[in-house]
């Protein structure tokens, strides 16, 4: 494995669920800092990644491709390619931030933004 850490699910009659990632600092991952549904069989279902500091990454700070995953208070700071890469359905909990990443732009959501659990409205994550 050369992510950070990674959640998935390799065993599909043993899924992953309820997964709390929290208060991780990761330095120089090989490919991504913190991956979420990236490898495995199928995607986790209700992963909380809070508080993590993502550095130095090859490829994004936060790839998180299971939907139904929350983002709050996370930082990646010069990766590859994007901060914080989030596939439709990731809820934004607030407070993510990227900064001085490979790619332009540092954070990209897939075809919609993040949504707020709250008011289930565009709550951005901020690129600084």
């Amino acid at each position: 494995m050369l992510d950070g850490i990674q959640v998935a699910t390799y065993d599909p009659g043993n899924p992953t669920v309820d997964t709390i990632v929290r208060d991780n600092h990761v330095r120089g991952a090989v490919v991504d800092g913190f991956a979420v549904g990236v490898g495995g069989v199928e995607r986790p279902r209700r992963t909380q990644v809070v508080g993590n500091e993502a550095t130095g990454s090859g490829d994004d700070g936060f790839d998180v491709r299971s939907p139904r995953t929350t983002l709050a208070r996370n930082l990646a700071v010069r990766s590859g390619d994007l901060g914080i890469d989030a596939a439709r359905g990731v809820t934004d909990g607030g407070g993510n931030r990227a900064r001085a990443q490979g790619q332009p732009g540092a954070v990209r959501r897939a075809h919609v933004p993040l949504t707020s659990p709250d008011t289930r409205s565009a709550h951005p994550i901020r690129a600084v």
